[in-house]
């Protein structure tokens, strides 16, 4: 357990976010099998097509061939929605030629690690989880409840789980919630609250009878969705070239800019071409999202 506090506390839950730092890569052995994907033309809340299909295994080859280097980071699969607001995930390094990811990492800590790299692969979080750190998924959830006061209130007589009963006691507002510090009040908060959904507890029944849940699941890009991205699978590779300290993205504060390389032609376990320490930072990862987790039911 003091294990897991430390992953937690050296991560931060804050989104999407570098495991380790550049790395040449091995070719790909061990792990799942991986999967053809059969591109379509569109999908649901996502930018990406057949044209953004690319040749994942000749481009690891290539790189370990040439000794590159590559940063790994990891994402949410959230995805784009002009209609909710929903802003990306990888999706977002489609919208704006040059933008190609958008992070609250110090700035001079990402262009030091651009340097030292080639390419950028973004790999998925929890497909269930991770996107509960994002601004915007906060606001679609909350603002079908009642007023804070309201809720604060009526909330806190049906006693509910830890997250949710401290969240309220110390916070006077959805806006103090959203907008605390590094996220992790506010990601801790809409894990409890989305985990009652499933639940018959007093909570549960007064969120519906109050406004209802959300399901966020509906929120996620639909490429990663239709065809099954679990944790640590390759997303996205991307090409860096610099980064500057402002960003359109509701979320994180800085952009990296750069070229859009593709979208793998085939679902890759990342863990399989991973060096030794780096597959260690992305077992810890994995624990400290279901440590994470675990706090959101403490009673």
């Amino acid at each position: 357990m003091a294990e897991d506090l430390s992953v937690l506390k050296d991560l931060r839950e804050t989104g999407t976010e570098n495991i380790g730092t550049p790395t040449e890569i091995t070719k790909p052995k061990g792990g799942r099998e991986q999967r053809n994907i059969n591109f379509k033309d569109s999908y649901p809340n996502s930018l990406i097509s057949s044209k953004n299909k690319i040749d994942i295994n000749k481009l690891i080859d290539d790189i370990v061939d040439k000794k590159q280097k590559v940063w790994f980071w990891k994402a949410d699969q959230l995805g784009i929605n002009p209609n909710t607001g929903i802003d990306g995930g990888p999706s977002f390094a489609l919208q704006t030629p040059g933008d190609i990811w958008a992070s609250s990492v110090n700035p001079t800590t990402i262009q030091k690690n651009i340097n030292n790299s080639d390419y950028i692969f973004i790999i998925s979080g929890s497909p269930n989880v991770m996107h509960l750190f994002n601004k915007v998924v906060f606001d679609n959830i909350t603002d079908g409840l009642p007023s804070f006061e309201t809720f604060k209130t009526e909330a806190l007589e049906t006693n509910p789980v830890k997250a949710i009963r401290e969240t309220l006691e110390k916070y006077n507002s959805f806006e103090e919630i959203r907008d605390n510090t590094d996220g992790t009040v506010r990601k801790r908060f809409l894990i409890g609250h989305q985990e009652q959904s499933k639940k018959n507890t007093k909570y549960a029944q007064y969120v519906r009878d109050n406004g209802g849940f959300i399901e966020t699941e509906s929120f996620i890009d639909g490429f990663f969705r239709e065809n099954e991205f679990q944790i640590n699978d390759i997303m996205l590779v991307l090409k860096p070239t610099g980064v500057r300290t402002d960003s359109n993205h509701s979320t994180y504060s800085n952009t990296i800019e750069g070229d859009v390389i593709g979208v793998p032609n085939k679902v890759v376990d990342a863990f399989t071409i991973m060096p030794i320490p780096i597959q260690q930072r992305a077992k810890d990862f994995k624990k400290s999202l279901t440590y994470f987790s675990c706090l959101s039911k403490g009673s």
